[in-house]
């Protein structure tokens, strides 16, 4: 299966935010160091829940592109069931172009979408990594949730609002965006979010070690590991 076959909503959501995100970068050249990431620390936590076919994304992408060294350090990352991402090489993301929404979004997304299930309701999440925690005044691994005044609306979703001790900075408003995703996500019967189709790093990585979950064989050749 080809990329353009596995979840074609996903593949154009991802795009339309990325070019948003362009925009933010023109308007505001601060959050250009972080959408670098020069030390992968945001990566390097076990959290960030995403959907099934963004898994079926990332495990066609590396099936498609990763060379053997690189499907063979993948192999280690899980077969450790390490806490951390495991497609993490180093500090770099090794499927960044495919990466999940979750990935994509911090820090400089804000929501005032009604709905709390993927974000805090006006709430931004400021930055804890070594390398951007003192422009907000805050240590180095402090979670810091803050909701901000909105100042200014830019003609397209762009926000001006101002951030704990540091000057005003413009976001993304992404209220659309976690509408439609939320909209995607996986539903029980009784229309409520089901968790058991929604998944975090850190379960992954276990999953290979798993029995009666899913068989290992099965999710080594997922990714084409066999």
């Amino acid at each position: 299966m080809s990329l353009s076959e596995i979840g074609e909503w996903l593949l154009e959501f991802f795009q339309r935010f990325d070019d948003e995100v362009k925009l933010l970068l023109k308007e505001e050249p601060f959050w250009e160091v972080c959408h670098q990431c020069p030390d992968g620390y945001c990566c390097s936590k076990p959290t960030l829940p995403i959907m099934g076919e963004e898994w079926l994304l990332i495990q066609d992408y590396v099936k498609q592109n990763f060379s053997r060294q690189s499907k063979k350090r993948l192999l280690e990352n899980i077969e450790r069931a390490r806490l951390q991402c495991i497609f993490l090489f180093g500090n770099r993301c090794s499927v960044y172009s495919v990466r999940p929404w979750a990935c994509r979004i911090y820090p400089y997304t804000i929501s005032f979408h009604t709905s709390p299930i993927t974000f805090q309701v006006g709430g931004v999440a400021l930055p804890s990594c070594p390398t951007l925690a003192s422009a907000f005044g805050l240590k180095q691994d402090q979670l810091f949730f803050h909701y901000p005044n909105v100042l200014s609306r830019h003609s397209s979703r762009l926000v001006k609002c101002k951030l704990k001790k540091h000057k005003p900075l413009w976001l993304i408003d992404g209220s659309d965006y976690f509408r439609k995703y939320e909209a995607k996500m996986p539903k029980n019967e009784e229309g409520t979010l089901d968790g058991s189709n929604m998944h975090e790093w850190v379960e992954f990585a276990k999953l290979a070690k798993q029995k009666g979950y899913i068989d290992n064989s099965k999710f080594l050749s997922s990714f084409g590991l066999d």
